[in-house]
């Protein structure tokens, strides 16, 4: 399954993406997909400052969530 976090629209990005707000998604996200009945396993995210911190690495670690991102062109 893929979610994508982003808002709809021409905005596609999030309000603030500094590394506390992807370190508290990262918290947050499994309990929200676990009430119906979905595993969050892994997540796949580009290669911005925000999600290399080590406070979303250790959020998603936590949460038993592999980190994966993409390859740089």
């Amino acid at each position: 399954m893929l979610v994508n976090t982003l808002p709809p629209g021409p905005q596609r990005s999030a309000p603030d993406e500094c590394s506390e707000t992807v370190t508290v998604f990262g918290q947050r996200a499994p309990t929200f997909f676990a009430s119906p009945g979905i595993t969050v396993e892994r997540t796949l995210t580009n290669n911005g400052a925000c999600y290399k911190s080590r406070h979303s690495a250790h959020a998603l670690h936590a949460a038993g969530v592999t980190h994966k991102r993409i390859r740089p062109y």
